[in-house]
């Protein structure tokens, strides 16, 4: 139920509000499926459950996609994922992760 909310989230282009909108549908939902109320707080739920906020892990599958498709044997993936190097370097520092980090942890895998 939840991941169908995220389907394909690597491609899409949110600002601050579409995100907004996203959290909240999230929440919803895992208030929903844990018969929480309306007013109550889902931070205890994502702790208990392991889960993060949507906007964070689509932020996080963003970079897994740019990593794979980085180091994907088809030349034209690897150039159109050279070409959004800035933009995942934006998201990636914001989690105070640098592009370096995410170069490594590829060959260290």
């Amino acid at each position: 139920m939840f991941f169908s909310l995220l389907y394909s989230c690597e491609i899409w282009r949110l600002n601050n509000t579409d995100a907004r909108s996203i959290d909240v549908a999230w929440n919803n939902a895992l208030r929903k499926k844990y018969n929480g109320y309306w007013h109550e707080s889902v931070k205890l739920f994502q702790f208990y459950c392991k889960c993060l906020p949507a906007s964070v892990l689509i932020d996080m599958r963003k970079i897994l996609f740019w990593r794979k498709t980085f180091y994907h044997r088809n030349v034209v993936l690897h150039i159109l994922a050279a070409e959004c190097r800035q933009f995942i370097a934006a998201i990636a520092n914001s989690y105070n992760i640098t592009i370096y980090d995410i170069f490594i942890v590829t060959f260290l895998c």
